[in-house]
């Protein structure tokens, strides 16, 4: 007997399941290969095309026949897309992965391989999250807490919306990624600044020093005691620029005067030649004895 056979002569209890191939797996699989292909042969060329249009022009390539073709398969996945999964993860979809893997990265290899996990991982914890679970665990027992705590209306059940979830799970990861990428992450840039910020007041004061080495008003502009105010800085500040820089041996204090060193002069000229111009590199006054 065969399933529905079997079925009808009263042989089994239950009915049988009848499972469909959903078409738009098949759709989908389909122009995944197509891009996959696409991108893996003319991987080269379309990164050429997007990032210098006139070099692959004049290198004997075709940047318009590249372009359209890209744009066709954009069109393409995107109305398939549009059909199997709708707007909400098309849009988060195209944007949030890309954009994650961007945070960790500026090359377009790491991006084309770190953008499908972030996806994937966004759908098997989005899809996770729609069922009531986070990470194995289940999410009634927190309802339940919420409802006692503030009063959800008797709703003790969690109930998602899995495009929602999966969105949802998309920002989180996008969201860390950010916090703790060590480029363009928030705590990076924090460090960054300060550490920039740091060596500005370095540099203030070591320019100071220097401009002023040998000057006619040496004794008056270098004297520790009126240094702050020269700078315009107050004296708890010098203090610690000064603990700084002489930690790390660019200046000396020899009776009340605060001098740079010979590796102080170096330092200052080495931060001229990497930020400042020439025209203003030239209007550094050498130091007495250069």
């Amino acid at each position: 007997y065969t399933a529905s056979e079997a079925w009808r002569e009263r042989l089994v209890d239950s009915p049988p399941v009848q499972v469909r191939w959903p078409r738009a797996i098949t759709t989908m699989g389909l122009i995944a290969l197509v891009n996959i292909v696409f991108i893996t042969l003319f991987y080269k060329e379309l990164k050429l095309v997007s990032f210098d249009e006139a070099l692959a022009g004049a290198l004997g390539f075709r940047p318009a026949v590249l372009h359209y073709a890209l744009m066709v398969l954009v069109s393409l996945t995107a109305v398939a897309a549009f059909d199997a999964v709708g707007s909400i993860l098309v849009v988060a979809f195209f944007i949030i992965p890309a954009a994650t893997a961007y945070l960790l990265t500026d090359r377009l290899s790491l991006i084309l391989i770190l953008s499908p996990i972030f996806g994937i991982a966004g759908v098997y914890w989005g899809y996770d999250l729609a069922r009531g679970y986070f990470w194995g665990l289940p999410l009634d027992g927190v309802m339940q807490w919420l409802d006692k705590t503030i009063d959800l209306g008797g709703y003790t059940t969690w109930n998602s919306s899995i495009s929602a979830a999966m969105v949802l799970m998309l920002a989180a990861i996008f969201a860390i990624v950010w916090m703790v990428s060590p480029r363009y992450g928030l705590v990076a840039t924090i460090i960054n600044r300060r550490l920039r910020r740091l060596q500005f007041e370095d540099q203030m004061l070591l320019a100071h020093l220097y401009n002023h080495l040998g000057g006619k008003r040496e004794a008056e502009e270098l004297a520790l005691e009126t240094l702050h105010h020269h700078l315009q800085w107050p004296r708890m500040k010098l203090e610690r620029v000064l603990a700084r820089v002489r930690l790390r041996q660019l200046a000396k204090v020899q009776h009340g005067q605060v001098y740079i060193t010979q590796a102080g002069i170096e330092a200052v000229r080495h931060f001229a030649e990497q930020n400042l111009p020439v025209e203003h590199q030239k209007q550094i006054v050498r130091a007495v004895g250069d």
